[in-house]
């Protein structure tokens, strides 16, 4: 997987943490690596079941996305 995908899944994965698995370690540059190392848990994660991703998404709220806090100067 490369390309668009791997910037849409990174973005998905950090702003759905919870359709993410976990990690450890330190943060990585370039964003989208940190999610290419061998030592993610996939633990309470659906991965690669279509109706687990579904369901979380049909049950999640609002504070379960990380959301970008916009700053708008009114000078």
């Amino acid at each position: 997987m490369g390309g668009c995908l791997m910037l849409l899944q990174s973005w998905a994965w950090y702003r759905l943490p919870f359709l993410a698995p976990r990690f450890n370690g330190l943060p990585t540059y370039p964003f989208a690596k940190r999610w290419g190392q061998t030592q993610l848990i996939f633990q309470g994660v659906p991965r690669g079941d279509l109706t687990g991703y579904r369901s979380r998404l049909d049950h999640m709220e609002a504070s379960d996305v990380n959301h970008l806090k916009l700053f708008i100067n009114n000078n």
